[in-house]
This record gives structure tokens, C-alpha cells and sequence, in this order.
């Protein structure tokens, strides 16, 4: 028998905690060249300055970025009366290439906005509404291939969610509600072959689990039950 903390399964589902609720923080309030994430739009005035949005430290890429208001566009990046951002938007590459683009409603992300690699595949497409993370949320490997993809309800992870590996093999799958994992859980190796599975409550694993080596065979399995003092009991078989 073996105890277990409540925060075994952190572990096991760290690769979909990034896909809503991004944080981003601007402190240049002037539209030029600098150094800033490659998805983030630049601060649009002293009055918002120190605007902030959701995006964790680790998928941020900082690059020497151009912000530019095409003219010729027949939806232009523009303010609205009070100084904040309207209409479609558009970050560029010191090179020119597109970095981001995505449209405001006074000052809130509405709608499909999408982030480019550097050299054009697509990174990310993540819908918003009202300024929350709302629907679709897609994320991918420079390569091209996808790197996770599922719903989001409110800037939290909603419904089935599906992670790869670069090689477009599956890594994980799970169900989430709310923003935790609800239901079966799987995960695999690069090679296709099954990791681990079993059934999470809440965000904890409950139940009848088992584990296997790479190369597909059993490695161990066993159930997990919860214990007064906050721990989790896992009992194993050594077959």
C-alpha cells in the first residue's frame, strides 16, 4: 500500500493547465519598435498603460516587434472616443511577418485571435468573448502539427481536451469541467502506446488505474481512495 498526496495528479495533466486564462503585462505606452511578447498588442495609451491580460510567463516569445495601422486596410486598427482599442488589430515581426492579429470591442478581445510563428505557421487560435476565453482553443508545434486543442467556458477548460506530441501522436486526453479534470483520463508514450488511464474526480484520481512501460506491457495497477487525513491510498498488484 502505498500513500499518496492530493496533488498526485498535477503531474499528470500540467500539459493542459496553459490553454486558457493567458496573462500578459505592457509597460511602453508608444506605437514603435520594442521588445515585447510576440502574441502581446502594445500598450495604447498613459491611461492603459498598465493594462494586463492572461498569458503565462513560459509560452512567451520576446521578439523585436512593429505595430502597424494599414490605411489601405478595410478594417484598420483603430481607437474608439476613449482612447481604447476597436476594430481588427495586428502585431508584425521586425521582418514583416504577422505575429498576431484579432479584433477589440471598446478595449475587449472579441472573437477568433490568432499568434504565427516566425516563419508563418500558425501558433495559436483561441476565441473570445466579452474578453473571456470562450469555445474553440487550438495551440501548435512550429512544425505545423497540433499541440493541444479543446473548449473553454469563461477562461476555463471545458469539455474534452486532447494534447500531441510534436510527431502528431496523441500525449493525452481528458474530460474537464470548469477547469478541472472530470472523468477518464489517458495518457501515452511518444510511440502510441498507452501511459496510464483511470477515472479523476474533481481534479484527483478515484478508482481503478493502471500504468505501462513503453513498450506496452503492464506496468502496474491498482485504485486510489481517499483518507481522512488528506492522503490518498494506492493498492497495487505486483503482477
Amino acid at each position: 500500500m502505498v500513500l499518496l498526496r492530493r496533488n498526485i495528479i498535477v503531474g499528470l495533466i500540467a500539459c493542459f493547465v496553459i490553454a486558457c486564462g493567458p496573462e500578459y503585462s505592457f509597460s511602453n505606452s508608444v506605437l514603435n519598435t520594442s521588445s515585447v511578447p510576440a502574441d502581446a498588442d502594445p500598450a495604447v495609451a498613459d491611461s492603459i498603460a498598465n493594462e494586463k491580460r492572461a498569458k503565462q510567463d513560459a509560452l512567451l516569445d520576446t521578439v523585436s516587434l512593429r505595430f502597424y495601422m494599414s490605411k489601405n486596410s478595410s478594417n484598420p486598427s483603430v481607437f474608439d472616443e476613449h482612447g481604447y482599442r476597436d476594430g481588427l488589430w495586428e502585431v508584425y515581426y521586425s521582418n514583416g511577418q504577422l505575429a498576431s492579429k484579432g479584433s477589440y470591442r471598446n478595449g475587449i478581445r472579441e472573437g477568433l485571435f490568432e499568434s504565427f510563428y516566425e516563419n508563418g505557421q500558425v501558433k495559436e487560435k483561441i476565441s473570445y468573448r466579452d474578453g473571456l476565453i470562450e469555445g474553440s482553443s487550438e495551440s501548435f508545434y512550429s512544425n505545423g502539427k497540433p499541440s493541444s486543442k479543446g473548449m473553454c467556458l469563461g477562461n476555463h477548460l471545458h469539455g474534452n481536451w486532447e494534447t500531441y506530441f510534436p510527431n502528431g501522436k496523441l500525449e493525452s486526453r481528458a474530460t474537464f469541467e470548469n477547469g478541472y479534470p472530470n472523468g477518464l483520463y489517458e495518457e501515452y508514450y511518444s510511440n502510441g502506446n498507452l501511459k496510464a488511464k483511470g477515472i479523476i474526480e474533481n481534479g484527483v484520481p478515484v478508482g481503478a488505474w493502471e500504468y505501462y512501460y513503453e513498450n506496452g506491457k503492464l506496468k502496474q495497477k491498482g485504485s486510489y481512495t481517499k483518507q481522512r487525513n488528506g492522503y490518498y491510498e494506492y493498492d497495487y498488484d505486483d503482477d
